[in-house]
């Protein structure tokens, strides 16, 4: 029997949709493969091999690649390596059989969660909570799953109401997925075993604004979040000021899209920053609209330190150029008359091998009275006096800035 081309259903949004309504027949097929394939998982973000997948579809290799990068430059998936997220998922799924507490499948959908990359969890509660699931829901199934993953014991029973209160902060939280297996080895402390405070666990840290110190660095708010700060530093007391920045530009962010109306309004600051704060605690990285400005400030201080670094070396090379010159007029006007002659003939005969005019009769008046000429006829001047060793060495351009700085 002849095999025949994988035609995989296409679901009605995948018409319907503005995001997809002007795709070819081959990426819309490959976002059709990606919904139905057997790689998929339950919640729509999963590794797949490339090669297999071309040949389920009967299409080359490349032509597979090229129609997903098309696909996540129009925001439809995104991909880590051979892991994808397939970004409406759940319009073409129920989330309540894979997310929803006390569900047959839940289970396995959590276990399933432990092997996707922690950026890309990230993006796909995101994505979740564009489809519709509730943002309770995403935020008790992440924390599921990072119990899950620390302590191995499956969740029992519905704590959804934490999550309602966890939830307010409108924010994405990130477990820790990929580290489950932690090698570093700690010693405990009998003594500490009776504490109530949660230890939090481990979780991917944004590397933005690591030029930060941990300890004693000012905490970075815009406008809006300033008259806060009194709050935000409270409910953060016990937190690195890594953290404390973090959750501050979380604010700083959230007050600005909700002036713009891109978000609704904080009601109540003070809850929303200390369930925040409180997500951090349990091990959870908070990483949303925050990131954008911690970046654009990182920006900015790598474009502070370029314009420092070129303003150092340009005042080096003013402090070499200084040097030379002093140098340079000091020999020749250490020179006798006939030196100078014997300078004046060197100079002419290094113009002589490049391009250019002869040095004139001008130059040689300058050159005898002890007058360094200018332009290119100093540097053959300079050029002759080491030629005749006449002149001392001149430091490096480093050495030259630290002296005068001394």
């Amino acid at each position: 029997m002849a095999k025949t081309q994988f035609r995989p259903i296409c679901p009605d949004w995948l018409w319907r949709s503005p995001e997809t309504a002007d795709l070819g027949e081959g990426e819309r097929a490959t976002l059709a493969y990606l919904l139905s394939s057997p790689f998929s998982s339950y919640s729509g973000v999963f590794e797949l091999v490339p090669r297999l997948a071309a040949a389920e579809m009967r299409v080359s290799l490349a032509t597979f690649d090229k129609r997903i990068r098309q696909l996540e430059q129009r925001g439809l998936v995104v991909t880590d390596k051979n892991h994808i997220l397939v970004k409406g998922w759940f319009m073409n799924s129920s989330w309540p059989v894979f997310l929803k507490p006390r569900a047959k499948a839940r289970v396995p959908t959590l276990r399933a969660m432990q092997k996707v990359p922690a950026n890309l969890v990230a993006k796909w509660r995101v994505a979740a909570e564009a489809c519709g699931v509730p943002s309770a829901i995403l935020v008790q199934f992440l924390a599921d799953a990072q119990m899950l993953a620390t302590t191995g014991e499956e969740p029992l029973g519905d704590t959804s109401a934490k999550a309602d209160q966890v939830a307010a902060a409108d924010t994405v939280s990130t477990p820790y997925a990929d580290g489950i297996k932690n090698n570093t080895t700690t010693t405990r402390n009998p003594k500490e075993d009776n504490q109530t405070s949660p230890t939090p666990a481990a979780c991917v840290q944004v590397e933005v604004g690591s030029h930060l110190k941990d300890e004693g660095s000012a905490l970075i708010l815009n406008e809006l979040a300033e008259p806060h700060r009194k709050t935000l530093m409270a409910a953060t007391a016990d937190l690195t000021s890594q953290s404390r920045q973090q959750l501050g530009d979380e604010l700083s962010a959230c007050l600005e899209a909700a002036a713009h109306g891109k978000r609704g309004p904080i009601n109540s600051v003070k809850a929303w920053v200390d369930a925040l704060a409180e997500e951090i605690r349990t091990g959870f990285c908070v990483a949303s609209r925050g990131l954008e400005i911690a970046r654009t400030r990182e920006a900015e201080h790598r474009r502070q330190e370029e314009v420092e670094r070129q303003a150092k070396h340009r005042k080096q090379q003013q402090a070499q150029q200084s040097a030379q010159t002093q140098a340079t007029q000091d020999a020749l006007t250490c020179c006798a008359s006939e030196q100078r002659e014997a300078v004046f003939a060197a100079a002419a005969a290094f113009a002589s091998q490049s391009p250019g005019r002869p040095l004139s009769t001008e130059i040689r008046s300058q050159v005898l009275k002890g007058q360094i000429p200018g332009a290119l006829a100093g540097v053959y001047v300079r050029k002759a006096l080491q030629e005749l060793n006449l002149i001392h060495a001149i430091p490096p351009a480093g050495q030259v800035a630290s002296g005068n700085e001394s």
